[in-house]
């Protein structure tokens, strides 16, 4: 599980660094480099391929992701999502098998699961709406 926490702090790094310089282009590596790489660390944890899934599917919509029509508002956006994912990422590797205080192991990827989903559908859709649009994020 070393694998995972080093991963998770250089991706981590790798957004704060998307951030700072305004380089999109370098989402292509947040996907293929780390959540790739983390999707297959953990799809070799029989009881979370389902999250090993969602992280793969994302990492596909992010490498597919022409950051040229992503406004300002929708970048931070990305990177305010992206965050909380690692955030979620680190408790979830953490309470399963560091503290192994999880009752129930499948809430957490449950809501990862739902996390992968939710980036997809609130960026996919704002990268097809004009700018005319409210763009709030709605939680569910």
């Amino acid at each position: 599980m070393s694998d995972l926490a080093d991963l998770e702090m250089e991706l981590a790094d790798l957004l704060d660094r998307i951030d700072l310089t305004g380089d999109c282009a370098l989402l292509e590596r947040v996907a293929t480099t780390f959540l790739r790489r983390i999707a297959q660390t953990i799809d070799k944890l029989y009881d979370f391929s389902a999250l090993a899934y969602a992280l793969s599917a994302l990492a596909s919509f992010l490498g597919e992701l022409d950051p040229s029509t992503l406004d300002k508002r929708t970048k931070e956006q990305l990177l305010l999502l992206l965050r909380a994912l690692v955030g979620d990422l680190v408790s979830w590797r953490t309470n399963i098998f560091v503290d192994r205080s999880a009752v129930d192991i499948h809430y957490l990827d449950s809501s990862l699961l739902a996390s992968c989903m939710q980036i997809e559908a609130i960026i996919g859709q704002k990268s097809i709406i004009t700018s005319d649009s409210e763009g709030d994020l709605e939680l569910f």
